[in-house]
Order: structure tokens, then C-alpha cells, then sequence
């Protein structure tokens, strides 16, 4: 399944090292986010740097408890 942080990334021609750069987010871990794996979810602060990077609001990527939406 597609999740809405990847689809945006990908459409931005963002890598993810890149974006972990940016944000400060493991890339490892923001792997396991983006892959919408339900319990590997970021805290509210790499939620953001991910929301800044990406320009995107947060609440349209993740749930108020950081787990990734699903593109429906």
C-alpha cells in the first residue's frame, strides 16, 4: 500500500537521505514510517520537519498519534 508521505516525496523527487538530512529524522526509521508499518510511527517533532520539508500539513501524512495515512 501507497502512503500519502511517500506518494508526496516521490513526487517532489525527494530521496530519503535527503530528506533525513533535512529534518533530522533517522532514515532507517523514517523508512519504517513511510512504509506504513502501524507501530513504527515518528514523534510530533520529526512530524513536523517531515511537514516543513515536504510542505504538507501535517494532519494530511499522519494521525494525531504519528502513525502514516494511507492514500485511499
Amino acid at each position: 500500500m501507497l502512503t500519502v508521505v511517500r506518494f508526496e516525496r516521490l513526487r517532489r523527487d525527494v530521496s530519503v537521505k535527503d530528506l533525513a538530512a533535512r529534518t533530522g529524522v533517522d532514515a532507517g526509521r523514517y523508512r519504517n514510517f513511510e512504509r506504513g508499518d502501524k507501530y513504527r510511527k515518528l514523534n510530533d517533532a520529526e512530524l513536523e520537519g517531515v511537514a516543513k520539508c515536504l510542505s504538507i500539513p501535517r494532519e494530511m501524512f499522519a494521525d494525531a498519534k504519528g502513525a502514516p495515512r494511507m492514500m485511499a
